[in-house]
């Protein structure tokens, strides 16, 4: 099932390692019809709840944001990262299971901060960061 076919992703995060999957599908089919719920467990502490309906994910969000479920003060947001989680190959680095922020990725490879210079000065240009331990020939005593 691709992420399209899923419906609207919503995250949830402060969830105790040993979080089940059923206890979710409860908790959240009370807002609307679910797609699918996975559980992570390599990192443990956040699931996604797929709803068929974008109204009920954005329902769900906002009733259950900060409620208690697992004995916990769980969060719950609409998903706006990338497809991922599980074995499905996305990047476990898209949410902090600490308080759900959006992590930034690493940048391409071309746009790699040694690459990235002002247009108009050469490379050449650029001063050097090395250390040049000869010079600092200092006798410490």
């Amino acid at each position: 099932m691709s992420g399209r076919e899923e419906g609207t992703k919503v995250w949830v995060g402060n969830l105790p390692d040993d979080a089940e999957k059923e206890e979710l599908e409860r908790a959240f089919s009370e807002h609307g019809r679910l797609n699918n719920v996975w559980v992570a467990r390599r990192p443990p502490g956040f699931a996604f709840v797929f709803f068929e309906d974008a109204r009920d994910a954005q329902d769900a969000v906002d009733k259950m944001d900060n409620s208690d479920l697992f004995g916990r003060q769980i969060k719950v947001q609409i998903s706006h990262g990338r497809r991922g989680g599980g074995d499905r190959g996305g990047d476990r680095r898209d949410f902090d299971r600490r308080g759900g922020e959006h992590i930034a990725h690493p940048l391409p490879s071309s746009s790699h901060p040694s690459t990235i210079r002002p247009p108009s000065l050469p490379l050449s240009l650029i001063p050097s960061h090395r250390l040049h331990i000869a010079s600092l020939a200092h006798r410490i005593v």
